[in-house]
């Protein structure tokens, strides 16, 4: 999904002006970036939580060939859902 894609249902539930949403729904990539470098993690009640992990070095298979592949540790973000959001896609 896009981030223009959410201006609509925002508008809808805010009355908002759809430009004002853009830019603050452009923004909000941002403002997240900036919570979890700071914090190493940001919970979004409601929503879920983002945090950072950091995955150890490995070693992996070339799917050409299947030469080994040293692969190095590096941090992902990962993202887990708020219960009530889970159980709303199970109806």
């Amino acid at each position: 999904m896009a981030i223009t894609q959410l201006v609509e249902p925002m508008y809808e539930l805010t009355g908002y002006q759809k430009t004002n949403l853009l830019y603050i729904l452009n923004k909000l990539s941002d403002a997240i970036k900036m919570a979890i470098e700071k914090d190493g993690t940001l919970q979004l009640n409601g929503i879920g939580t983002f945090s950072l992990l950091k995955k150890k070095a490995r070693v992996g298979r070339n799917p050409k060939d299947g030469s080994a592949l040293q692969i190095p540790e590096k941090t992902v973000l990962h993202f887990k859902m708020h219960k009530s959001l889970r159980d709303a896609f199970k109806k």
